[in-house]
């Protein structure tokens, strides 16, 4: 697949925008490194690594060095890299356009102005992408890649699409003061047997919660959460939580590791 000409037109005109210009002494992106060479680089910035094959197990199931490390940092402009030549066309653009309209941040400054092709390393692009954007891109990504990234939370690759297409749908909602309470959600994750087992429903919003609960670790910022939850519940007493999803031990399936 070739990115079409008027994506790589919008690509310049946005790059022109922010001013490039003439500059001097201009960086290189970081170019792709193999595993060994990963462990190698780590060692150079002074991590000391005990046991370099785990080490090396570690770097090739996380997603961030599969996708960045293996593939550059620039991967999202490969088209050969992702299924579906329509949608990718369609997320890159939207690609380029979230960097226009974000072409005062820092980091797209920083980047284009800073860098020869004054393209923006992924690990950078994050910060302005959307979380539907991202959703999009692990959805486009080839199988194996996104069995590798659903591997180090510990789920299938088909539930964690299915959980970032339902995750971004909610945030949506939330983004225009939509209403959650008492309605039946049109995008639903998928839930394993395990989960349907506990009586948890995909159609109301504790069905997110506890796809979230799945995917993030269960640190202190999480128990926050699912605290500052109980207490809102607890203030308006009056309101059903069996409406949204809850069941009897909602705190307990979201604190359990």
């Amino acid at each position: 697949m070739e990115i079409p000409p008027e994506i790589l037109q919008k690509s310049a005109l946005m790059k022109n925008g922010v001013g490039i210009g003439e500059r001097v002494s201009l960086k290189e992106q970081q170019p792709a490194l193999s595993i060994d060479d990963q462990v190698e680089n780590l060692e150079k910035l002074g991590l000391i690594i005990r046991d370099k094959n785990r080490a090396k197990e570690i770097l090739n199931t996380i997603s961030y060095y599969r996708l960045i490390k293996a593939y550059g940092v620039l991967f999202y402009n490969e088209p050969d890299l992702f299924e579906n030549k329509q949608h990718y066309e369609s997320f890159i653009s939207g690609i380029y356009d979230d960097i226009a309209r974000n072409r005062q941040s820092p980091v797209v400054k920083n980047f284009q102005n800073n860098y020869i092709d004054g393209q923006i390393p992924f690990y950078a692009l994050v910060e302005i992408l959307s979380f539907g954007a991202i959703s999009k891109l692990y959805k486009n990504l080839a199988s194996s890649d996104k069995k590798a990234i659903a591997k180090s939370y510990n789920i299938g690759w088909v539930y964690l699409e299915s959980w970032m297409e339902s995750i971004a749908y909610v945030r949506n909602i939330c983004a225009h003061y939509g209403r959650l309470y008492n309605i039946r959600l049109d995008k639903t994750p998928k839930l394993s047997k395990e989960a349907k087992a506990k009586n948890i429903s995909n159609i109301r919003i504790f069905g997110i919660i506890y796809c979230i609960s799945l995917i993030l670790p269960k640190d202190l910022e999480w128990l926050a959460f699912v605290g500052a939850v109980d207490d809102l519940l607890m203030k308006f007493a009056n309101v059903d939580k069996n409406t949204m999803g809850f069941p009897d031990n909602w705190q307990e399936l979201l604190k359990k590791v």
